[in-house]
Parts: structure tokens; sequence; C-alpha cells
């Protein structure tokens, strides 16, 4: 089987999410990750904050530097997995950039140690890992929703465009009453990709 190898720009178009607690008018981040795009490669993660309203993100007026996530290669079958944070504040986004930061210190880390191995590599990883330490005193803005798809280049829509359900991701009760209003699995919604072959 000959090698099945493309050049997409992935961006996103919008997200609807229907009558969920805890997703309606405000700021959200909007995860995407890219699962296994290629041999040697396990997964790539970008986030960005977009501001909802009625539980809907229509990215069609945004322009393409706040629709873009990725601009990748792909070889046979991979997977693409959207993740939609709880409301999050200024401070907490920017916590949330200290933690995304805090793991990019702890693959760098690991990068060091594996060009040095041994003492030398050890030593080059100390400040690193410090670093990453510090960082990730803070922690990661808590996933509301989520869902993802495989797919093949060669079975995308010739739009280009992917639906990606949403799932809720853990049981929601309402706060002091304790009355459920979403249970995990619950279909919730839905986000749109837009793949743009380049190649």
């Amino acid at each position: 089987m000959g090698k099945e190898s493309r050049l997409f720009e992935i961006l996103l178009n919008g997200v609807e999410v229907k009558g969920l607690y805890g997703i309606g008018n405000g700021r959200h981040l909007v995860t995407v990750e890219l699962l296994c795009p290629r041999p040697q490669v396990a997964s790539k993660s970008a986030a960005r904050t977009y501001r909802f309203r009625n539980g809907r993100l229509d990215c069609g007026s945004l322009p393409w530097t706040r629709r873009i996530f990725f601009k990748e290669s792909v070889e046979f079958r991979f997977g693409l997995c959207v993740r939609i944070s709880q409301s999050v504040t200024q401070t907490y986004v920017n916590d949330f950039l200290r933690y995304f930061a805090g793991t990019a210190f702890g693959m760098a880390a690991d990068a060091a140690e594996d060009a040095f191995p041994g003492p030398a590599g050890n030593a080059a990883a100390i400040p690193l890992d410090y670093a990453k330490r510090k960082l990730l005193a803070t922690h990661a803005a808590a996933t509301l929703v989520e869902g993802a798809v495989d797919l093949l280049p060669a079975d995308l829509p010739e739009d280009g465009e992917v639906v990606v359900p949403l799932c809720v991701v853990r049981d929601i009760r309402r706060p002091g009453v304790r009355q459920l209003l979403h249970a995990e699995g619950d279909a919730i919604g839905s986000a749109r990709l837009r793949l743009n072959a380049l190649q």
C-alpha cells in the first residue's frame, strides 16, 4: 500500500452546545488535539479562548488567525479531539497558559535528557524541571464536554468540514440542591472543523 500523505490547515468553524449548565454566555477554552497524524507523532494540541453566546460559537466572521489551530501533514488514519472548558475568567486563562507552558517545559526537559544522556543530561534538565514545577503550581481548566472522530484523508467531504459530536465528560449537578442535570456521556452538541487541503 502506497504512502498516503496530505497537508491540511485545520480551522474551527463553530461550536454548538445545547442546554448545558455551565456553557451559555461567557468565555471558554476550546482545545483541539490532533491524534497520531503520522508515524512517531502521538499527538499535537492547541487551545484558544472564545466567547460563547447562548451555548453557540460561530467563527464565520473571525479572521483566519483566530480560527487556525494547525497546519500539519497527516498520513493514513488520524484523529481529531475537541474539548470545551468551563467558563473562564482572564485570570484563569492566564493560569491555564502557565499550565500549558509547564507541560511544554516538561517535554523540553525530556528532550534535554535524550540529547545528553547521563549526568550531563540530568544537569541540562535541572533548570527546565524547576521551571516546570513552578509553572504547574496552577491547574488546567476543567473540561465539560469533549468528542473525537477518526478520519482518513481520502474520506474527507468535498467542503472539508468535519463534525465532531460532543458529550458530557462527567455528571453535572446543580450546585446546592445536587440535582442531576447532565449525566456522563450525554450527547450535548457538536463542533465543526474545516480541513483545507493544501497539497
